[in-house]
């Protein structure tokens, strides 16, 4: 490093801080950077970041690089992504006992004297974007933690919508569509007796360094908490490192499943998932020729701007043509617009009949009503005089059933 002044050291000397990090797979180390998410590469803005890694004050060549790259192909590339950072030695060493000292920056004009441009956001087109299945996954003790304590919340939730006893799942046919970088709850549906089949357009494949961690704390949760629960399933799939000889994974998107046989589901699952269909009407159909007649769905759907957690309902702004740019750029990362008025019609047109919506988040009053009164003055719009109390449920929880003139249902 070079130059004595505080403003340098203050952007160019900030260590890695090598003793916090820990390695994700290959050659590839990640370290925790609290505080710089604002700022960082992300699902929407995938080459946001101005963060630079030096190797002994030499800057690392590959900023922006795929979590998959990094993990196969080293050689320098690294990546700022929430609040990790990513990355490798220039000759794929151990940076934390190779001898050369690693340092960040984080000033725009670093960046851009060494890599001679700028980053570029997500939302302009012809960028790589990762599937976020692909991503490297936290594998410390509070993230473990963490993903257990989620893991539990969502399984309980969902159980907590059903209008009949727990037990009853045993021998049932479940599917779980979208559930990401984790199985947890599906093992845990297969450790209340459900056969469970998990539908993912891209399933995770098995990280040895996260997953058998994740199940072996998840077995512990349950054997201490739950005793009712059989951690067989669980136990399985950590001794076989794989997720097959419990749960049927395939390979497919929500609109359409082909190998998963009509009527086959006793009940289907999804957390928050159908909010980045593009499809949403083909995604419900599939989800109800699966379902037997009786047959039940327990939906969550986040339908707000995934962008923008504190302004959720200002993209209802945009015309038609705007958002459908802005959504295909974004490959559904931000939300696909439904609300629940939408929702409910999409779920009976379809033959899922909705017999109970729970909203588990909502708007502001006063900032309801200020969208409410933009919706009533755009030209056009089709959410013109849309009801303040529907607009206001953010965050709701689906229980359908699929129509049958008689059913004979357990759930």
């Amino acid at each position: 490093m070079t130059g004595d002044s505080g403003i340098t050291r203050r952007w160019f000397g900030l260590p890695v801080p090598l003793e916090g990090s820990w390695r994700v797979g290959g050659h590839a180390w990640a370290v925790h950077l609290p505080g710089l998410e604002y700022m960082a590469d992300r699902p929407m803005y995938p080459r946001m970041s101005f963060v630079v890694v030096y190797e002994d004050g030499v800057p690392l060549p590959g900023p922006h690089a795929l979590h998959a790259e990094i993990r196969e192909l080293g050689g320098g590339l690294f990546v700022h992504w929430g609040e990790y950072l990513v990355y490798f030695a220039s000759d794929n060493s151990d940076p934390s006992c190779n001898g050369r000292r690693y340092t960040y920056s984080r000033a725009w004009w670093l960046y851009r004297r060494h890599y001679g441009c700028w980053p570029v956001t997500g939302a302009q087109r012809g960028l790589k974007l990762e599937p976020v299945n692909f991503r490297v996954l936290d594998s410390r003790d509070e993230a473990i933690a963490r993903d257990v304590d989620y893991t539990l919340q969502v399984i309980d939730a969902s159980l907590a919508m059903l209008p009949a006893d727990v037990g009853k799942l045993r021998g049932a046919a479940v599917l779980e569509i979208g559930p990401g970088h984790n199985l947890g709850t599906a093992l845990c549906l297969a450790s209340l007796g459900a056969r469970v089949t998990v539908v993912d357009l891209y399933p995770p494949a098995w990280d040895e360094l996260y997953h058998p961690r994740l199940y072996t704390a998840l077995q512990e949760r349950l054997c201490s908490e739950r005793p009712g629960w059989d951690p067989k399933p669980i136990r399985m799939v950590v001794e076989n490192a794989s997720h097959e000889p419990v749960l049927r994974c395939v390979a497919a998107g929500a609109e359409a499943m082909p190998t998963v046989s009509d009527a086959s589901m006793d009940l289907t699952l999804s957390n928050a998932v159908l909010e980045h269909c593009a499809d949403l009407q083909a995604a419900v159909v599939e989800l109800a020729r699966v379902t037997r007649p009786g047959g039940l769905g327990v939906h969550e759907v986040d339908h707000r701007d995934h962008r923008h957690r504190d302004r959720p309902l200002e993209y209802l702004l945009m015309s038609d043509d705007r958002f459908e740019s802005l959504f295909e750029a974004l490959h559904g990362e931000c939300g696909n617009r439904f609300g629940r008025f939408e929702v409910e019609r999409i779920f009976n047109e379809s033959g899922l009949v909705v017999e109970r919506v729970d909203v588990a988040e909502t708007a502001e009053r006063h900032y309801a009503e200020q969208v409410i009164s933009q919706l009533n003055r755009a030209e056009g719009s089709k959410y013109r005089g849309i009801d303040r109390i529907r607009l206001e449920e953010l965050v709701c929880r689906y229980v359908v059933r699929r129509l049958a003139e008689s059913t004979n249902s357990d759930l």
